[in-house]
Parts: C-alpha cells; sequence; structure tokens
C-alpha cells in the first residue's frame, strides 16, 4: 500500500507536541557521572492522524550516537487480561538529528497516545511532533475512485441508448 500524501505545504503540518529534559544526576557534583535515566515521556493530549513527523536531538551527544529512542503508539482497547484494561502498541526508531516521517498503523480508530523513550546513554533529549492534517490516500483508494468514475460515466452512457 501506497501512501499519497502532500508532504510539501508546510501548513499541513501541526505542531503538536514539544519537549526539552535533562537527566538528574546522583550525588552532589556533576564529576560523579551517575544519573538516573530520562524517564518515557507521554504527550499529553490524544492524536487523531496517523502521520507524524519527528525530530529528537541531543546537544551533549558523542559524534557516533545515531539513535535517540523509540517513539511508540498506543490504542486502547476494549479487551481485559486479567482484569486490566489492553492496548494495541507499535514502535518506531528515532533517528537523532534528522526528521524523519513516522507513519503509524492507520486501522481505523480516531485517537491514539504516543510516548517516547530515549536510550539510557541520553543525558538530555529534544523533541518535536508534528501530526499531518492533510487527507491521506493510498493508491488503492485512488484507483477505486478512478474506476468507479468510469464505471459511473459507462452507465450514464449505457443509459442513454
Amino acid at each position: 500500500m501506497t501512501l499519497i500524501v502532500n508532504l510539501n505545504d508546510p501548513n499541513l503540518w501541526t505542531p503538536v507536541w514539544e519537549f526539552d529534559i535533562s537527566a538528574q544526576t546522583l550525588g552532589s557534583t556533576l564529576e560523579s557521572g551517575s544519573y538516573v535515566r530520562i524517564p518515557e515521556q507521554k504527550c499529553p493530549i490524544i492524536l487523531h492522524k496517523s502521520l507524524l513527523a519527528v525530530y529528537a536531538n541531543n546537544p551533549l551527544a558523542k559524534p557516533g550516537w545515531f539513535s535517540a529512542g523509540y517513539l511508540s503508539q498506543s490504542i486502547k482497547l476494549p479487551l481485559t487480561v486479567g482484569g486490566n484494561p489492553t492496548s494495541y502498541g507499535t514502535s518506531r526508531r528515532i533517528v537523532l538529528g534528522r526528521t524523519q516521517i513516522v507513519p503509524f498503523l492507520d486501522i481505523g480508530v480516531a485517537d491514539f497516545a504516543i510516548a517516547f523513550l530515549c536510550h539510557y546513554w541520553h543525558r538530555q533529549i529534544q523533541l518535536v511532533v508534528w501530526e499531518y492534517q492533510g487527507d491521506i490516500s493510498t493508491t488503492e483508494l485512488t484507483a477505486i475512485a478512478a474506476i468507479s468514475e468510469q464505471l459511473n460515466s459507462i452507465e450514464s452512457k449505457v443509459d442513454g441508448l
């Protein structure tokens, strides 16, 4: 399935989440080198579109660091297991220092939550998430629409005979 979207229109992208967080140090001095891992950050709003753009940065990153962490999608399900509610989840690796398109599975669910968990070695992380507001189509849906138009045209010609 190929997505058909207009990625070049900046008006179709809305910033929905941004943060800059640093790890807490253990002990009284920075010289100890011990840090508490940055906890998973949960987006405070519910998202509606399955196509996101994400940029992650760490101004303290070493030159060889490539990955920032994982952005996960969570869709609540109306099922319970052992008395606890369940959810469907998927995640995508986020590359450090590069804006990337993150297409999450669109299964017809209108609302979902996202969270970001950076790798344990990051002592600072900055993240920006944009939500695509334009129409999302697929080549299959476009082909079905074209065939439907052609079929309507043929039917009107047959009706005219």
